[in-house]
């Protein structure tokens, strides 16, 4: 049986579409979304863990993120860390291109020199390692919800 992870989304702006998780095993855990404004189509997908290289496609080192399956004209569709979904053609930051990013509240950053502050995820990274460990690397079914 695989876990429900259930993503309802809730806004969409150029900074991006903002969401909330949960994820249900023995007590509920909720999350905080990001994803790009062009969004992975709303549906069911079943996602397993698969390798990513950790700074490049030529780096001898990977980490497992969750890919999800079967995504009408995607590649790749993925659930891991980012902090910025905005849209480029905008000029603003955007670390997330075709994935789903988890963390925990929402804020105002600069992403770096020549940006203005945008809203960004939070605790990206900590998020991913607290859904990691309550996944315990056990396939999931991804409920994406539009509002």
């Amino acid at each position: 049986m695989l876990l429900l992870v259930t993503i309802r989304r809730a806004s969409r702006a150029p900074e991006g579409t903002a969401g909330a998780a949960s994820l249900v095993t023995q007590t509920r855990e909720r999350f905080e979304t990001l994803e790009p404004q062009d969004c992975i189509p709303a549906g069911v997908y079943e996602a397993y863990l698969h390798r990513v290289p950790v700074l490049g496609v030529n780096h001898p080192q990977y980490r497992r993120v969750y890919e999800l399956q079967h995504v009408p004209g995607r590649k790749h569709a993925e659930i891991d860390r980012g902090h910025f979904a905005g849209d480029v053609k905008l000029g603003l930051a955007n670390d997330m291109l075709g994935l789903i990013a988890l963390g925990f509240g929402f804020g105002l950053r600069s992403p770096g020199n020549g940006f203005a502050k945008q809203m960004c995820l939070q605790h990206s990274a900590r998020a991913i390692a607290k859904f990691m460990t309550h996944t315990q690397g056990a396939g999931i079914r991804v409920e994406i919800i539009d509002p």
